[in-house]
C-alpha cells in the first residue's frame, strides 16, 4: 500500500511538471536605449511622454491582454539598451526564474516604470546603445520547443536602430529596404533564420516606435491589412513600405527598419504596429485570442445559427 501511494504521488508531480512546461509562454522583449527616451527624441506630440513611457504602458496592455487569454500561462520579460550594457533578463534577475505568473510579471514590469527610473532609466542618455539583434534571438531562445504556435508568443517593442549586438545574431545591417531579409552576412538574417528555425514558430507582435517622416511613405500606398490598430498602423504581411525617402541616415535606417519588421511578422506570422510619435492617442492593445476563446465564439455562432434557421422554418400553426 505504501509503495502505491509513492508511486502516485510520483506520477502526480510527474503531471504537474509536464502541465507547467506545456503552459503557454510569451516573452517580452523592451527597449530602453537612449533613442527611446526624452533626451535623445523628445516628448511624443500624441501624448508628451517619451517613447519610453508609451512602450512601457503597451506592453502593460500587451501583457495582460496575453494573460487574459492565457490565464495559465507563463511570462519572460528582457530588458535592453544603455543602462543595461546588454540583454537583461529581469524576471530572472528579480525572482531566480525566467517564467512568472501573472501577478510577478506585472511587477516585474512595474519595476520599469520610466517615472520610477528617470525615463529609461539612462546613466548618460547621450550613449545610445541599442542590442536589437541580441535581445530578439535571446527571447526566441528562451521559448520553449514543441508547444502550439498560439501558446508560444513573443512580443517586442522597440525603435529599432540596432548598434551593439555582440552574439550569435550580430553584425552588419542590411541596406536594403526590399525582401527578403534573409541574408544571413547581416544582423536581420540571422534574426529571421533564428524565428524560422524555431518549431514550431512563434506568434509575434512587433511594436515599432519611430519619428513622424516614415509615414509618408507608408501611407502612400494601400496597406495590405484592414486590421488598423487604433493609433498605428497595422500589418501583418508586406505592403506598407511602398518607397523609399531620401533624407539622411536616419531616415534610411527608419525605412530599413520598418520594411524589416513587416517582412518579419509576414514571413513568421503575427502583427506589427507603427507607431508615429505624432500619432493622435496612445495606441489600444492588439487584441490576442486563444484557441479556447475561437473555439467559444465558434461554438455561440454555429449554437445561434441552429436557433434562427429553427425558428425561420418552423411549421407553421
Amino acid at each position: 500500500m505504501r509503495h502505491s501511494s509513492i508511486m502516485v504521488a510520483l506520477l502526480a508531480g510527474i503531471f504537474i511538471a509536464d502541465t507547467a512546461l506545456a503552459a503557454p509562454r510569451a516573452v517580452f522583449v523592451l527597449d530602453r536605449s537612449g533613442s527611446m527616451s526624452a533626451a535623445l527624441a523628445g516628448l511624443r506630440p500624441a501624448t508628451g511622454n517619451s517613447r519610453c513611457k508609451d512602450a512601457w504602458l503597451t506592453m502593460q496592455l500587451d501583457m495582460n491582454a496575453f494573460f487574459a487569454s492565457h490565464p495559465t500561462g507563463y511570462a519572460a520579460l528582457i530588458g535592453f539598451g544603455t543602462d543595461y550594457g546588454g540583454v537583461v533578463n529581469v524576471t530572472q534577475t528579480m525572482y531566480g526564474t525566467t517564467y512568472v505568473a501573472q501577478a510577478q510579471a506585472n511587477a516585474a514590469l512595474a519595476s520599469l516604470d520610466p517615472d520610477l527610473t528617470g525615463d529609461c532609466g539612462l546613466i548618460d542618455p547621450r550613449y545610445n546603445v541599442t542590442q536589437l539583434a541580441d535581445a530578439m534571438c535571446y527571447g526566441v531562445q528562451l521559448l520553449p520547443y514543441g508547444e502550439s504556435p498560439t501558446d508560444r508568443q513573443l512580443f517586442v517593442s522597440s525603435d529599432g536602430g540596432e548598434n551593439f549586438s555582440s552574439g550569435p545574431c550580430s553584425g552588419p545591417a542590411n541596406p536594403s529596404v526590399t525582401p527578403p531579409f534573409d541574408d544571413k552576412m547581416y544582423w536581420q538574417g540571422r534574426v529571421l533564420n533564428a524565428l524560422k528555425a524555431d518549431i514550431p514558430k512563434p506568434i509575434l507582435t512587433i511594436r515599432y516606435w519611430v519619428g513622424p517622416f516614415p509615414m509618408a511613405a507608408a501611407d502612400a500606398g494601400p496597406s495590405s491589412s484592414s486590421d488598423d490598430v487604433e493609433g498605428g498602423i497595422a500589418s501583418t504581411k508586406p505592403g506598407l513600405v511602398t518607397e523609399a525617402v531620401q533624407g539622411g541616415v536616419a531616415q534610411a535606417a527608419a525605412y530599413n527598419d520598418l520594411a524589416f519588421f513587416e517582412y518579419l511578422v509576414g514571413d513568421v506570422g503575427g502583427i506589427l504596429v507603427v507607431h508615429a510619435d505624432d500619432d493622435p492617442i496612445l495606441p489600444v492593445r492588439v487584441p490576442a485570442v486563444s484557441t479556447w476563446g475561437i473555439l467559444t465564439l465558434s461554438l455561440t455562432l454555429l449554437v445561434g445559427a441552429r436557433v434562427y434557421f429553427r425558428r425561420r422554418f418552423a411549421p407553421q400553426n
